[in-house]
């Protein structure tokens, strides 16, 4: 997708424009010519679980196309896949890292999809530790250039990131068909500071009064989502959509 012109700008999450709604003036991507019900768990998340070997190809479409279930005035980029599989596909990814004073991280992501019978899935968890660390040290001296005072200052920091997410569709028959999707997130970080002072005194130095301060913040964020689509006679389409997100 990055590779087809013009299409790059919709895989832009910093593009600062929110779509919303069943019919959006402008770009929008589909996959087997059906939205993604979410919002945080959107579309460029859903690719990033599909592998390459599932994509049947991919549909440039400008106006309005029977099928779809948008009405676009802009561009419409329909991802085809195949729509029953023999077998799951899954990939893994595992990562260290070290910062300058030593103290290791690591990552790690998994994501998997397939089918089961009617049921499609894709399900993804990713979890990340960082930890890094600064010293700083600040001389103060008149403006005859005596000195008066020397901080150290040591801080620590720690941060947990975990992410969960899974997207459903099922065909109850062959007029109904339900999608479902579920993010979690979780956020925590720990930072730590010592700051201690010394002060000159005879030719050396004597430590003054130091500090040392803890903190501590996590945030927890949560979406689900979920259309029903059902055929009804004379070719019209019942939609409900629904999105809670917290």
């Amino acid at each position: 997708l990055q590779r087809v012109p013009g299409i790059q700008v919709l895989l832009d999450a910093d593009d600062g424009v929110e779509r919303r709604g069943f019919g959006s003036i402008g770009a929008q991507i589909l996959i087997n010519g059906k939205r993604v019900s979410g919002k945080a768990n959107d579309v460029e998340a859903v690719l990033s679980r599909i592998q390459a070997r599932q994509v049947v190809g991919i549909e440039v479409i400008r106006g309005a196309i029977p099928g779809l279930e948008v009405r676009s005035q802009g561009r419409v980029v329909n991802v085809l896949l195949a729509e029953a599989m023999d077998q799951g596909y899954g990939s893994w990814l595992v990562g260290a890292r070290d910062s300058s004073r030593g103290q290791p991280g690591m990552e790690g992501k998994f994501a998997y999809s397939g089918d089961s019978g009617a049921l499609t899935y894709a399900l993804e968890l990713e979890a990340d530790v960082r930890r890094n660390g600064e010293v700083s040290q600040d001389s103060f001296a008149t403006a005859d250039g005596v000195p008066i005072e020397r901080q150290s200052e040591s801080r620590t920091r720690r941060s947990e990131d975990a992410r969960f997410a899974v997207n459903l569709a099922h065909a109850t028959t062959a007029a109904t068909r339900i999608r479902f999707n579920a993010l979690y997130e979780r956020e925590d970080e720990t930072e730590r500071e010592t700051s201690r002072s010394f002060v000159p005194a005879n030719g050396s130095e004597t430590e003054g009064p130091g500090r040392q301060g803890n903190g501590q913040e996590g945030a927890t964020a949560w979406e689900l989502g979920a259309d029903l689509q059902h055929e009804l006679p004379g070719g019209n389409v019942l939609t409900i959509l629904g999105i809670v997100s917290y």
